[in-house]
């Protein structure tokens, strides 16, 4: 029997932040390499594709196969090997395979996306007590957001420095490394869940359906990302108001660096709100935020309003995390965790593709983008159940072990 502590555990956080700074920064590292290498931006869009989409598909059955081991952190450790050695590979192949074998590799890395970007978050609820997960949730969020920042910077700086291969040999370590420290973690086993694979496919969404407040918060959290997915292409957009594209770098940076703060200062604080409310808060910050940055013509203000649209994002993050744990069981939270996170880079994948389809200006793309974040905590507010609006921290029938409740429809 292993005792958790309240306090997320040291090695999960270095972990979990080595695997993130890969995730986050191998687009960047595959990228410069395939355009050194081969001259094409072709070839990088193509392996960025084959990396991108099983992070969507292979979403369920990874949380399907996490549910099904005795000891999931020894699942996610082997998962994040693997994922290592398809960075690694990738870094070698590129431009020296024919490009179809590229795309397999990067699928394989890809369909292991899932674990770094849900699939860790659910170990919170199994390292930690329930009187600090609010805690270890914020924490979470906010090595996720700071994974964010560093890995795109970390690569690029490398791949200035030194040939852009180093740049994804230092991410494949970074992966690996992470996997290393998470097996050691001290999580608790447990009953592996049974019956036949392909109807354990669907688990997670079933359980974000059924049970109203994660169905709530999936849907707003889904309408939220369809905007913030676009933000940083917005970002460069803007700088042309300034005749200066190293701006929109600036701004993407003061939102991501705006999260880390926010996730940060939620962990400190914890404010005595519910989840459910937390995250309505957030998103109401974050909308005014970019609203106000939308049509400023002086940049100190728009990066100040872009800090603060982040602040108000870290902390969203968080609260999703700490509504999926509440909100589910032992046996089915991987699944949730992953099939949530393929939710949200759907949603976030569409609103770039928006961004760059539709002819307007920077400005508009900004508003409706806010609009958007606005219209998330409506949604929020519309679909929670009466005893959420009313700031109870977690569906009173689900903690008494119900396994459906708050599965009003």
């Amino acid at each position: 029997m292993v005792t958790v502590s309240s306090r997320l555990p040291l090695r999960y956080l270095a972990g979990s932040y080595l695997a993130r700074l890969a995730e986050e920064g191998v687009a960047v590292a595959v990228a410069l390499l395939a355009v050194q290498r081969t001259g094409e931006v072709d070839v990088a869009a193509v392996l960025m594709a084959a990396w991108l989409m099983p992070h969507i598909v292979a979403a369920p059955l990874v949380g399907a196969m996490a549910a099904r081991f005795v000891h999931p952190v020894r699942f996610y450790a082997t998962a994040l090997i693997v994922f290592a050695t398809a960075v690694a590979g990738l870094t070698a192949a590129v431009g020296n395979i024919p490009l179809w074998a590229n795309v397999v590799v990067a699928s394989v890395g890809g369909a292991c996306g899932p674990i770094v970007a849900g699939g860790l978050s659910s170990l919170v609820a199994e390292l930690v007590r329930e009187d600090g997960r609010d805690r270890g949730y914020a924490l979470d969020a906010a090595v996720y957001n700071a994974a964010a920042v560093t890995g795109p910077a970390v690569a690029a700086g490398v791949a200035v420095v030194f040939p852009a291969q180093a740049a994804g040999y230092l991410l494949a370590v970074s992966a690996a490394l992470g996997g290393a420290l998470l097996a050691g973690l001290p999580a608790e086993s447990k009953s592996p869940s049974g019956g036949p694979l392909l109807s354990a496919l669907s688990v997670g969404f079933t359980a974000m359906w059924r049970r109203r407040v994660l169905r709530a918060v999936t849907v707003a959290t889904g309408v939220a990302y369809l905007g913030v997915g676009g933000l940083t292409l917005v970002a460069v957009t803007m700088a042309d108001r300034w005749d200066d594209p190293a701006l929109g770098g600036a701004l993407a940076t003061c939102f991501a660096a705006g999260a880390v703060t926010g996730a940060l200062v939620v962990a400190r604080l914890r404010p005595p709100w519910s989840a459910e409310r937390l995250a309505m808060v957030s998103l109401a910050v974050t909308g005014i935020g970019l609203l106000l940055a939308a049509w400023t013509p002086w940049f100190w203000f728009t990066a100040m309003m872009f800090v603060m649209a982040g602040f108000g994002d870290g902390p969203l993050l968080s609260a999703t995390f700490h509504v999926r744990a509440a909100q589910t069981t032992r046996e089915d939270r991987a699944q949730v965790f992953t099939t949530g996170a393929a939710v949200k880079i759907s949603a976030a994948a569409l609103g770039a593709a928006l961004v760059g389809a539709v002819p307007v200006s920077a400005g508009i793309f900004l508003t409706w983008i806010a609009v958007l974040q606005f219209g998330a905590a409506g949604l929020l507010w519309l679909m929670m159940p009466r005893w959420s609006r009313r700031g109870i921290a977690a569906d009173p029938a689900f903690a008494q072990g119900a396994p459906d409740a708050g599965c009003e429809t």
